[in-house]
């Protein structure tokens, strides 16, 4: 979901710091200082030596996030080393991308980051369940955190704007127009807990790792139990 909303944050610096924005219609006297985010998939141990002002952590059930990757890795792989095997207990058991298993690269992924939050006092959590279930709370909640205000009619419409339904509606464009390429599908079901639908035992045993849902358990999610709709 992208937010593509004008915002009021409590940074005001010199106009004459921003001369680029001078003369710009609609742009207020008072000019402010934009935070700039970078949105990552990378371990922080490949960004170690970056310095963060705050971490946005953005989380998903493991069941379900490993599924979507395996799944978009079916549907987009170009490169080599992209490519997975189209069996998912199969996927799961094999070494991919970072070296690890992909769910111990889920496990080792959050708990790094997870640490690195922990010490950051302007770091904030959001789950994908509690943005799917409730987003107007959920974002607003987040974007509080962040002292950014933005105009709630325009994060209404957004978030409209970025629904499932929506997101589809334009993917279909966007396939219909297309003379070539492969017909895989980034928004493929968008629901919480679909695990749920796919789960097997032989599956169910995979994701048995007492160290993955120790990590789990952070975020509000149990092995065995529907990913939860209540905001964590």
């Amino acid at each position: 979901m992208e937010l593509r909303l004008p915002i009021r944050a409590p940074w005001p610096v010199a106009a004459t710091s921003q001369p680029h924005l001078a003369g710009i219609e609609g742009l207020a006297v008072e000019r402010y200082r934009w935070r700039r985010g970078s949105k990552s998939h990378l371990p922080y141990g490949q960004l170690a030596e970056c310095r963060f002002g705050g971490i946005w952590l953005l989380v998903r059930d493991p069941r379900d996030a490993i599924y979507s990757w395996h799944q978009y890795h079916r549907g987009f792989a170009k490169l080599e080393w992209e490519v997975v095997d189209p069996d998912f207990e199969v996927f799961l058991q094999r070494p991919f991308f970072c070296g690890p298993d992909p769910i111990s690269a889920w496990a080792m992924f959050y708990d790094e980051w997870l640490r690195v939050a922990g010490s950051s006092e302007t770091s904030q959590i959001l789950r994908f369940e509690d943005l799917k279930l409730h987003g107007k709370s959920a974002m607003s909640r987040s974007l509080r955190h962040w002292n950014v205000y933005v105009d709630e009619e325009a994060m209404v419409a957004a978030l409209e704007a970025s629904t499932y339904e929506a997101m589809r509606v334009h993917e279909d464009a966007v396939i219909s127009s297309r003379t070539s390429g492969s017909p895989a599908r980034m928004m493929r079901s968008g629901k919480v807990g679909g695990w749920r639908e796919w789960m097997t035992p032989e599956l169910e045993r995979l994701f048995s790792d007492p160290f993955l849902w120790a990590i789990a358990s952070n975020f509000g999610y149990s092995a065995g139990n529907a990913s939860s709709g209540k905001e964590a």
